[in-house]
């Protein structure tokens, strides 16, 4: 990018400093590459990536100055690097889109291609921290000018909680789940897990699946909400359309799911659309699940995830505007937990077609189960480590932590402790203040709060 932010760009960045600050008494004031005309300066970067570290903060596009900013003597602000352009790269995911063009299978963005992996920032909200900078530097040069200073703008006391489940099977044991642990155990399924570990579960599933009783684990929604009414949280559950090809092997309208619908709603939780990955591209599909869902549940559908995190950037998120989302919580990796847009904050997408903001917000997810038992291979003792790092930064901020735990991720058999962890993440919430919310629920806080 080795140009400086143009009018829409500026604007978009400005959109979001709107979240945490009102700039409009200053607005005037601000210029964009033009020290000598205004109190207020940010520098222009008309240079590539110039990557640098001042004051231990992560600087993309960097000047050759020591300084975060100055104030003159006749009174004006300068602000030495370009912290917008910095801002703008990071929230927009220009780097995905034009730079970083590593893919998985599942065409997702690789982790470690990213420009996150290549500073090792995937526990700061750089945009956050860029953010705070701007709102002491100007602060300073108010009190000098004996002006009204600016005041925070914040959505919750202390952080919000964001709990959602993504309900991709109900039922554990059957054909499909024992063939799947046979294709596992002689190879022809990759599994991260050892052979022991594979033909222990093959045997129980075996045996529950010749067993006439058989239990079944992943109807476990009674156990999900009582643990969520102990903690006083509100949970999003998103339900996945029936798909054989990229979807659950459930339909909205059995009974007993119907009967779910009517309890996760008395209990005030969401219910919301996990997006089959036919929704990826096709806008119309993604309506019919929608539809689906709101007749079955009797719920309005307001948000949701992706199946599998699976986007494609440049059509995913306009689909969500076409089909009447809000929101969406899809952007997170896969393979590391923390903040992929390096902002702790609800935002919008950026439309590089259009150069504009989507209208539809991101709730960035920042930890899902499979990430850190299974990609990541963490200890009870390292998830909760890496977890309280990321909601110290969500904390200093005043921003929203994402959860995703499936309903379906309770193997003490493959993944020894995954409950107790599970119990204390939500205790650890509660320790920290933190306010549970929905997505439903975080809309409609925005839309209260909109600048």
């Amino acid at each position: 990018m080795n140009r400086p932010l143009n009018e829409q760009e500026l604007n978009y960045v400005f959109e979001h400093l709107e979240l945490v600050m009102s700039i409009a008494a200053i607005r005037t004031e601000l210029s964009y590459g033009d020290k000598e005309k205004s109190d207020i300066s940010f520098s222009a970067s008309d240079k590539d990536l110039s990557i640098k570290e001042v004051d231990g903060i992560p600087l993309l596009f960097a000047s050759d100055e020591n300084i975060i900013y100055s104030i003159t003597k006749e009174g004006r602000l300068i602000f030495h690097h370009d912290f917008l352009k910095s801002a703008f790269y990071l929230l927009s995911g220009y780097d995905e889109a034009f730079v970083n063009q590593g893919r998985d299978p599942w065409g997702r963005v690789k982790y470690e291609c990213t420009i996150q992996h290549r500073l090792d920032i995937m526990h700061r909200p750089l945009v956050n921290e860029y953010f705070e900078l701007i709102f002491n530097g100007v602060n300073e040069y108010l009190a000098i000018h004996k002006k009204p200073l600016l005041v925070k703008r914040k959505l919750f006391d202390s952080f919000g909680f964001l709990l959602s489940h993504d309900i991709d099977v109900i039922d554990k044991y059957g054909w499909p789940h024992l063939g799947f642990k046979i294709k596992e155990l002689i190879g022809l399924v990759r599994s991260e897990h050892s052979f022991l570990k594979l033909l222990k579960a093959t045997i129980v599933s075996a045996f529950q699946f010749l067993n006439p009783r058989r239990s079944n684990p992943y109807w476990n929604f009674d156990a999900l909400m009582k643990l969520e009414k102990k903690h006083q949280i509100n949970a999003s559950y998103y339900f996945l359309s029936f798909d054989m090809k990229g979807g659950s092997r459930y339909r909205f309208q059995e009974k007993r799911l119907v009967n779910l619908f009517a309890q996760l709603s008395d209990a005030n939780h969401e219910i919301g659309i996990h997006g089959t990955t036919s929704t990826v591209k096709d806008a119309k599909r993604l309506k019919e699940e929608i539809t689906h869902l709101e007749h079955a549940s009797e719920a309005k559908v307001v948000g949701g995830r992706q199946h599998r995190l699976w986007l494609d950037e440049t059509k995913t998120f306009k689909n969500h505007v076409e089909a009447g989302l809000k929101y969406d919580s899809s952007f997170g990796f896969a393979e590391h937990e923390g903040f992929r847009n390096s902002f702790c904050l609800p935002f919008k997408p950026y439309d590089f077609d259009k150069q504009k903001a989507i209208d539809c917000w991101q709730f960035p997810l920042m930890a899902k189960d499979v990430t850190l038992f299974s990609y990541r291979k963490l200890s009870p003792e390292q998830i909760k480590s890496s977890i309280q790092t990321i909601i110290a930064e969500v904390e200093k901020h005043n921003g929203i932590f994402t959860l995703l735990w499936h309903n379906s991720f309770f193997d003490e058999t493959l993944y020894p402790g995954v409950k107790q962890t599970y119990e204390d993440l939500l205790q650890l919430m509660h320790d920290h203040r933190a306010t549970g919310i929905t997505g439903k629920e975080l809309v409609s806080k925005l839309e209260e709060n909109r600048p």
